[in-house]
């Protein structure tokens, strides 16, 4: 079966956010990740997102039927149960204008086995964001067709 052709796949890991504000008893969990926030904004420009990606068996359920129902293609992400997802702590200061970023548990690397070989997109953008993509793993996208774009990781103060 040939992979369905989007305008844009995007690949890396989702992240599990743990987001808490200082002085507050509160914290909360959502999903994170540049796969996430690169589909979102390429789907809101009107044009058609896939994602590939790996997460564990921590990795709620109820977040992928999100992003489907915002239009996105998580078909190619798979799920393996004994592994974990990539987690990151995230505290804020009363007023935002602090913020602490704090890498809690890694998830496993994209292997270029979870990369679909009929895998078909205008532009593949690479998006990791804990070092899960290795040169292997880019090798196996430099033989698909497509322009291959990688992010770099680039952490802006707002």
């Amino acid at each position: 079966m040939v992979t369905q052709s989007n305008s844009v796949c995007v690949i890396g890991s989702f992240s599990v956010d743990s987001i808490s504000i200082v002085g507050q008893n509160k914290h909360f969990h959502n999903l994170g990740g540049a796969v996430t926030y690169t589909s979102l904004a390429v789907k809101n420009l009107g044009e058609s997102v896939s994602v590939v990606s790996r997460v564990g068996g921590d990795f709620p359920e109820a977040y992928l039927v999100r992003l489907r129902e915002e239009g996105i293609d998580v078909s190619m992400v798979k799920r393996y149960m004994q592994e974990i997802t990539t987690h990151f702590d995230l505290s804020y200061s009363s007023n935002f204008s602090v913020r602490n970023l704090k890498l809690t548990c890694s998830g496993h690397p994209i292997s270029p086995e979870d990369i679909p070989k009929d895998l078909r997109a205008k532009i593949i953008h690479v998006a990791p964001i804990a070092n899960e993509i290795n040169c292997e793993t880019m090798q196996r996208l430099r033989v698909l067709r497509g322009f291959i774009f990688r992010s770099s990781r680039v952490f802006t103060k707002l």
